[in-house]
């Protein structure tokens, strides 16, 4: 049995604000897809995941990440995001954003 799974991108991710070494990460979902939780996560390191709150007067997903402990340079977050897939033998598909570049600076 195969089942299809829609390769509908559930949503894009930008910095929306930087103070130091904090950036404001927020998930925009794309319109139709049903969200049911997102994170987001440093690419190559367990440190500074976070879980995203959804903001219910615009519907995006939004989290403030630290990363002074981090070395100064370039890093790459992206987000994990759990969504709807309908048809899909699981009530959830999880799909890992395209990253975004930040530069951390000591």
């Amino acid at each position: 049995m195969t089942v299809h799974l829609d390769d509908t991108v559930p949503g894009t991710i930008a910095v929306v604000a930087t103070t130091g070494n904090r950036f404001t990460v927020e998930l925009t979902p794309t319109p139709g897809v049903t969200v049911q939780a997102a994170g987001v996560a440093l690419i190559g390191n367990s440190c500074c995941g976070a879980a995203m709150e959804r903001d219910p007067a615009t519907g995006r997903y939004r989290v403030t990440v630290d990363l002074d402990s981090r070395p100064a340079g370039s890093h790459y977050l992206t987000s994990l995001v759990a969504r709807d897939t309908p048809g899909a033998a699981g009530p959830y598909g999880y799909y890992w954003t395209a990253p975004v570049k930040v530069t951390v600076s000591h």
